[in-house]
């Protein structure tokens, strides 16, 4: 699992993309990233949680995460689905126009970022240039093929400029979508102490937070405990450990479960099949060249 500040790529393109896999009823805990993100659902109907808000996903549904936003995501149970990715560094976009004033770069940024998080009235043109773009594709593109994934590219961002934005907050209310530094140190310092399962004093103490500020702002921030989202973390880490190729038993102990038969049965309950045929169909679905995970 990636830090959940997820630094852009180093390549100089003003963007990334990939397609992430996810089976019935998986999930990928509250994270945040440097990028905008444009997301397009396919599949099982899904839920994703932005801030304090929680949006039903159907299939073809398009989402624009703001920079800096912690969010999550649950599939349904049904079946599986896929998050078509397009992670985009607004500072490498802008620099394509280096003679765009500043003012109308600023507003740029502002205009993606106060977008409703799921469009799908618009989505069949959003739709469109996002599978365009053959970065979606094993096959390397040419230049003819890269100029049109750029073109590609502008023309969603100039669709999605266009869309109204959300109606601004009331005066005096508090913008849960917005970046919180607190809430970034709280998700950090769980991901690197998640391997050694830590009681809720000993994080509090790392967050400079008491127990009880360390409680509310992430229930009201994400919607989960902090003994679940330790737990979400651990799991998830074990189910990447497994489809690459790790035992049960390493994975188990690399990510805090000393007693196998427990880490069996949690594993079972989240993920709804055994550690061991986890590890055999991810590795299987892996090979066909899925990509990253968002």
């Amino acid at each position: 699992m990636k830090p959940f500040l997820q630094s852009f790529d180093d390549e100089p393109k003003p963007y990334s993309c990939f397609i992430s896999d996810y089976r019935p009823g998986e999930s990928f805990p509250p994270h945040y990233h440097n990028p905008l993100e444009i997301l397009l659902h396919r599949g099982e109907p899904s839920t994703m949680r932005l801030g304090a808000e929680t949006h039903d996903l159907v299939d073809g549904d398009v989402c624009v995460i703001p920079p800096n936003a912690v969010h999550s995501f649950r599939i349904g149970p049904g079946g599986r689905a896929w998050m078509w990715v397009i992670k985009l560094s607004l500072p490498r976009l802008l620099a394509l126009f280096p003679r765009l004033p500043a003012a109308e770069a600023a507003g740029l940024g502002r205009s993606l970022s106060s977008l409703p998080p799921v469009i799908d009235a618009e989505s069949s043109r959003l739709r469109h240039h996002i599978e365009a773009i053959s970065d979606f594709s094993p096959i390397p593109g040419s230049l003819d093929g890269r100029l049109r994934d750029l073109a590609h590219l502008l023309e969603l961002v100039a669709e999605l400029r266009a869309l109204p934005g959300r109606p601004a907050a009331p005066s005096g209310s508090t913008d849960q979508i917005s970046p919180s530094s607190r809430l970034h140190r709280i998700l950090d310092t769980l991901q690197l102490m998640a391997p050694s399962n830590p009681g809720l004093d000993e994080v509090a103490r790392a967050c400079y937070l008491s127990k009880a500020q360390l409680c509310r702002i992430m229930k009201d921030s994400t919607g989960t405990t902090v003994a679940k989202h330790l737990d979400e973390l651990r799991l998830s880490r074990a189910a990447e450990l497994l489809a690459a190729g790790r035992s049960v038993s390493e994975a188990a102990l690399d990510c805090g479960y000393p007693n196998l038969s427990h880490f069996i049965r949690r594993f079972r309950l989240r993920y709804g099949q055994s550690p061991k045929q986890w590890s055999l169909v991810r590795r299987g679905v892996d090979a066909l060249g899925t990509g990253d995970r968002t």
